[in-house]
């Protein structure tokens, strides 16, 4: 008679002692609470204003491209967009917007709800490799906490981590199942569930690769445990979710990748150091529960390459101990997990974000870790830190981002104000700070009448409010923009936000319709900008607005333009005989 849990033996601490520590460690989970007092921030108003929209024929469109979101930067000829193909988080939103609608706290439950799910996934995952209950609790805990877990748990738009990792952890447990003597469904549970992956976020393809490691981790921890070959053809079905995924991505739809800077382009020798050196950035922040943002210190690493080196010694540093109490084997294919789930972001500039699923892995070492060296702390110690710092983490987090999206949310419902009774065309923003980025769509919500084009011409140069930018007409329609100090376009944070643009650029003349942009110099940083309008008619349809801190007021207003109108009507062809007809005779 087989003995129940063949593979996974019982923790050596009894059950009463076992639920006792159950409870204790799942208390920092309740931090996560602090979320629900959150807002919207970044690209949540982008989602959720697409959302708010009839489900039709175009609804594919909504999920993939974002064009409409109204963005405009000077730097660029065109309006920016990025495009995805991510219809189920996309969906997922469309559902939560008939229950909540513009109430954040509901999507920030959610979102909760599916990081405790995952939770759960790991735990059975850990379980099956072994790992005690106390340890098992420990790891759960830890990862449930973590800094990398903040942004993705903390930050309504970082559903789609928590979604594809929710089908990638379900995919494995099922391989798992069925290659240990499940029955056939599991096979074909774990090939849907990894197809389904990438449709939530493209990082989801890789869910066949992390069935592999994660069988061979299993043997290696716990022999026999697998009664089934995975031959050619079956491991062929596994892989075709996939597949099927980047041919319609790429081939059917031809979905581009994203521009730069999200994607980092190899033009040197030290960008290709660079990319090799990004996993091990990743896990040398991991370990240390350090964050990560697409900005500082980043910049440090990219543009000193001797930094990196140290990064390197760092590694071996904490990877030593870990090989020695783990096994060389169990080592060596968690951080295969690691590094296979890092995989489709390391074109991209990094972020803690995209640690969600790779520190899994780094978990299950740490929890072998533990379970195999009893006689030494230092496991249990390092998993304990980690909690305290992730705990600290996402209380600062959460305080932080209910702070922003408070006063965010009255910027956007002044700007809607402002749009309804001056029925302006456009908006023209100077000072934006980095977390209001997505104000177009919030003015849409706040007022969906209004589809007043967004311009930013500048944003903070800081992740906090900087002080305003000076402006001063010269002329009746001559603006000019000067940094409080400074120049423009230093910080990493403007130099992200300008989504590709350059300063050095020699294109980098904003002309439309109604505003034309003209840098002091297009060597450098402008310490400059020059704004004209197009005449007094694309004034009056423009309203100016700057940051001030988180509150958005009104720009100074213009001079008289009773002489700019005069300038206009006497540079303008008057009509002839013909009238109209003539006028444009005369043009």
């Amino acid at each position: 008679m087989e003995a129940p849990e063949a593979f996974t033996p019982i923790s050596s601490i009894p059950a009463r002692r076992g639920d006792r520590l159950a409870g204790v460690l799942f208390l920092p989970l309740t931090v996560l609470l602090v979320y629900l007092a959150g807002g919207f921030i970044l690209d949540d108003y982008f989602h959720i204003e697409r959302a708010s929209r009839p489900l039709r024929l175009e609804a594919l469109r909504f999920a993939i491209h974002t064009e409409d979101h109204g963005i405009v930067l000077w730097p660029h000829a065109a309006p920016v967009h990025l495009d995805f193909l991510r219809p189920i988080s996309s969906l997922t939103f469309w559902v939560e917007y008939r229950f909540w609608g513009l109430r954040a706290w509901g999507y920030h439950l959610d979102n909760i709800l599916l990081h405790l799910l995952n939770l759960a996934l790991l735990c059975r995952l850990a379980r099956r490799l072994g790992l005690s209950t106390a340890t098992t609790i420990l790891l759960a805990v830890a990862w449930g906490v973590s800094l990398p877990a903040a942004p993705a748990v903390g930050w309504i738009s970082g559903r789609t981590e928590l979604l594809s990792a929710l089908f990638v952890l379900s995919s494995v447990l099922s391989f798992d199942r069925w290659i240990t003597g499940g029955r056939v469904v599991w096979f074909a549970a774990a090939g849907f569930l990894g197809g389904v992956a990438p449709f939530a976020k493209e990082s989801g393809v890789v869910a066949p690769i992390l069935m592999l490691i994660f069988s061979r981790l299993r043997e290696g921890r716990v022999p026999g445990a697998a009664r089934r070959r995975l031959l050619p053809w079956p491991g062929f079905c596994l892989f075709l979710p996939a597949l099927a995924y980047l041919w319609l991505r790429f081939v059917v739809l031809r979905i581009p990748a994203p521009p730069v800077p999200y994607i980092e382009t190899l033009r040197s020798s030290s960008d290709g150091l660079w990319l090799v050196a990004k996993p091990v950035l990743y896990l040398v922040t991991s370990f240390l529960s350090l964050p990560l943002s697409h900005v500082s210190p980043l910049s440090m690493f990219h543009e000193a390459p001797i930094s990196l080196l140290a990064l390197a010694a760092a590694a071996l540093l904490l990877l030593r101990p870990l090989a020695r109490a783990a096994g060389l084997g169990v080592a060596g294919l968690s951080l295969a997990w690691f590094a296979v789930g890092l995989s489709p972001y390391l074109p991209v500039i990094p972020t803690s974000l995209y640690l969600y699923l790779p520190l899994s892995g780094l978990m299950l070492l740490l929890g072998a870790a533990r379970d195999e060296r009893a006689d030494c702390r230092w496991p249990t110690r390092w998993l304990a830190g980690l909690i305290a710092a992730g705990t600290a983490a996402n209380a600062a987090v959460g305080v932080f981002t209910w702070s922003a999206a408070t006063r965010l949310d009255q910027a956007a419902a002044d700007a809607a104000r402002i749009c309804r009774e001056q029925s302006a065309a456009r908006l023209v923003l100077f000072d934006t700070p980095v977390w209001a980025y997505g104000l177009p769509a919030a003015v849409r919500l706040h007022d969906p009448g209004c589809r007043a084009d967004t311009w930013f011409v500048n944003f903070s140069p800081s992740a906090l409010p900087g002080r305003p930018s000076r402006l001063r007409w010269t002329e009746p329609l001559l603006l000019e923009v000067r940094p409080d100090r400074g120049r423009f376009f230093e910080s990493p944070f403007e130099q992200f936000l300008l989504f590709g643009g350059s300063p050095a650029d020699t294109t980098l003349q904003a002309r439309s319709d109604f505003l034309t942009v003209r840098p002091d110099t297009l060597t450098g940083h402008p310490g400059v900008l020059r704004l004209r309008f197009r005449g007094a008619g694309a004034l009056e349809k423009s309203q100016l607005l700057q940051f001030r801190g988180w509150r958005l007021a009104r720009a100074p207003a213009a001079p008289p333009l009773h002489a700019a109108r005069a300038n206009e009507r006497e540079s303008s062809p008057r009509p002839g005989p013909l009238g109209n007809a003539g006028r444009a005779i005369a043009r």
